[in-house]
């Protein structure tokens, strides 16, 4: 009994240091995935075993790292991040891309209809995803339905496939409310249906003061 519970024993410390050897990458974050040329973008992360910072395309903060930091860096590309941690047992990634200067990009969120309103509507607020960078150049309603955008206390009417530069200088980050109105007899159900149930408004970015 006693060579069988030391064998138990062996077993279970054998397993209990491979699994601890085992590399795993526990979190990696940024601050801002889309921001303009020159802006600085915060790395986090939290990893076990040998930790490494890859950057495509190269970038001097690529490299060995600690299993737990973080670093400011300046970008004026496009970036993917990737944070590797190996180990004898195993290899664990997370990859992260840093948009910069994007020309166009398209926000928005699921939407509510309000049948007494007859409307159609979403809120979203950018701010952990955008730096303070970006600025609105221009608004795009791409949608197949007029579309008022209110943002910060501006409010701007599109028609379908309408553009409007009324924001231009603005910055993309800030509170959004896009909200569409029904079409006579058209119900609710029918109004979601157009839109796949997402309601969005595309946005020309520039980087100008």
């Amino acid at each position: 009994m006693r060579h069988v519970d030391r064998v138990e024993r062996f077993v279970l410390v054998s397993f209990a240091l491979v699994l601890s050897a085992c590399a795993k990458v526990h979190c990696f974050h940024v601050d801002s995935q889309t921001l303009c040329a020159g802006d600085e973008v915060r790395l986090r992360w939290a990893a076990r075993g040998l930790v490494r910072l890859e950057a495509s395309p190269e970038h001097p903060v690529a490299g060995a790292k600690r299993s737990n930091g973080e670093e400011r860096v300046a970008l004026d590309r496009t970036t993917l991040f990737t944070l590797a941690a190996r180990s004898p047992f195993r290899r664990d990634f997370r990859e992260i891309e840093v948009v910069v200067a994007p020309p166009a990009e398209g926000y928005g969120e699921a939407a509510t209809c309000d049948a007494e309103q007859r409307q159609i509507s979403t809120h979203f607020t950018l701010r952990d995803t955008v730096s303070a960078g970006p600025r609105i150049e221009l608004l795009r309603n791409e949608l197949d339905r007029p579309l008022v955008v209110d943002k910060d206390g501006h409010s701007v009417r599109l028609a379908a496939g309408e553009e409007s530069p009324s924001l231009r200088g603005a910055p993309v980050t800030g509170a959004w409310t896009l909200t569409s109105p029904l079409a006579p007899e058209e119900t609710c159900d029918e109004a979601l249906e157009s839109i796949g149930e997402y309601l969005q408004i595309t946005v020309d970015m520039g980087c100008g003061s």
